[in-house]
């Protein structure tokens, strides 16, 4: 008979808590790029799914979690969504057995893939399948580190590529195994001899992460010409972006830099108005709760447990390295997307559940403290999950496109069509965001045609407002129709 150990209860558990926090995802409709995934991945030989890997493109090089995914999930989106949680708790699981290899400490390991797991960012991850390319590296380079520390390191390196196939930021992980490698050998008596012995071991990744970067170049400089990619070096820039990324981190509200001028100003007045929602309100003083408790009880700690002073600032010291690490180029674009915080939220998480750890070994009013933490924990990010799933937009634009498969599916409405145009509505509430200008952005321009028809392809697509006049033969779409 099949029995039960305590980690295969924390993973069911684990399971059933991660599909109810983010439940919102299996209805997410497609939007925006994955229109144009969908567009590209459609092909009829070998020779077209073999040049899905070509580097030479206008776009991001990230063929396994885009055209590859896209291939295989097809229109199915109840698919595409099982597929994302399928390799998001692989990751999960890799992540714990990694962080036991790491420390030995059961408890611990899980007790980090619980907040890891758990934490509302994960929405700007989950929900949206143009996004899986983070959630697809995440599971690859966990899985490459666990596979590190149990020195197999053929496989290792193979799920490194993979993680290079899914997004260029991977490229990073070889400075990380490098910290590592380097890192876990100080103080030992053989210290730059087993050094020199870990480098060495690390000159498959090298090589891999130089062809990679060989690759990457064509696509990038397609890139970082656009507005929202271009470089930006100055140190305002880049400590503004590191600021808020690490808040985030932490779990501040997603649409803060929205809000204000600069991070040591108050929001403007239009900030306040999300506390008219409840779940917000819940979020918001929960989060307060969350974060006094924790740091003044972990100053309350280093005055009685001074020996563990020392213990703790390393630890925040190489957790916010690592963090920062992990986002590299990112800290120099002006555009901010809590997105990209999917790896380097691993060492926020570590660095909480390490302080949780040392409370739960300490006296009965920490160990109180711990289950409080914890629970607090809990209710932030259930209730943080549920205002950014209303901040990212993401329910928006999916309520816009499965009307639109409603309206698409009426054949007799469309059948004669020779183009289709979006007309704006006589009075917009809310500028673009009521009108075709908003929906050329949801449907990619034209490229959600390949979506819902996929059998005519002449079909062309006009938007009000950048074509005034309707063209012959065109079916008028109103706005309204779509967003309500």
């Amino acid at each position: 008979m099949f029995k039960l150990n305590s980690k295969s209860v924390f993973f069911i558990a684990l399971l059933i808590i991660v599909i109810f926090f983010f439940r919102n995802s299996f209805s997410t409709f497609f939007f925006k790029d994955d229109f144009f995934f969908i567009q590209i991945s459609r092909i009829k030989s070998i020779s077209e799914f073999i040049h899905f890997f070509s580097p030479i493109r206008t776009y991001s090089y990230k063929p396994l979690a885009s055209e590859v995914f896209y291939f295989l999930i097809g229109n199915n989106i109840l698919f595409g969504h099982v597929v994302v949680f399928c390799v998001y708790f692989i990751g999960l699981y890799f992540l714990c057995k990694s962080v036991f290899l790491l420390t030995k400490k059961t408890l611990f390991s899980m007790l980090v893939t619980f907040l890891y797991a758990v934490n509302s960012i994960h929405v700007f991850q989950l929900y949206w399948l143009a996004t899986f390319q983070e959630v697809l590296v995440f599971a690859a380079l966990i899985m490459s580190f666990f596979l590190f520390l149990e020195r197999k390191n053929i496989l290792s390196v193979l799920f490194y590529i993979c993680a290079l196939l899914s997004k260029e930021t991977a490229i990073l992980y070889v400075l990380f195994l490098v910290f590592v490698s380097v890192f876990t050998q100080i103080g030992k008596a053989h210290a730059l001899v087993d050094i020199k012995k870990g480098l060495k071991k690390l000159i498959p990744y090298l090589i891999v992460s130089f062809l990679f970067y060989l690759l990457y170049r064509y696509s990038l400089t397609y890139v970082t010409a656009l507005d929202n990619y271009k470089m930006d070096f100055g140190f305002r820039k880049i400590a503004n972006n590191a600021l808020w990324y690490y808040l985030w981190g932490w779990g501040f509200p997603s649409v803060l830099p929205d809000y204000m001028k600069s991070v040591f100003s108050m929001p403007i007045p239009a900030f306040w108005s999300f506390f008219s929602l409840a779940s917000f309100r819940m979020y918001f003083f929960s989060f307060t709760l969350y974060v006094v408790t924790f740091f003044a009880s972990l100053l309350t700690f280093c005055a009685i447990y001074k020996k563990k002073i020392k213990r703790i600032l390393f630890s925040f010291l190489i957790a916010t390295a690592c963090f920062f690490l992990f986002l590299g180029p990112m800290l120099f674009f002006p555009h901010k997307w809590m997105v990209r915080l999917t790896v380097p939220l691993i060492f926020l998480a570590l660095f909480q559940c390490y302080v949780i750890y040392l409370y739960g070994r300490a006296n009965h009013f920490f160990q109180t403290l711990a289950i409080l933490l914890v629970c607090l924990y809990l209710v932030v990010h259930y209730f943080g999950t549920q205002f950014n799933e209303n901040s990212s937009t993401y329910l928006l634009e999916s309520s816009i496109t499965k009307r639109a498969q409603t309206m698409f599916s009426n054949t007799e409405r469309f059948k004669n069509c020779t183009s289709l145009y979006f007309a704006d509505p006589p009075a917009m509430k809310m500028g673009s965001w009521d009108g075709s200008e908003k929906l050329a952005l949801t449907f990619f321009g034209d490229a959600f045609i390949s979506t819902y028809f996929p059998q005519r392809k002449n079909i062309s697509v006009f938007y009000q407002y950048k074509t005034p006049i309707i063209p012959l033969s065109s079916c008028t779409i109103q706005a309204s129709e779509l967003i309500q």
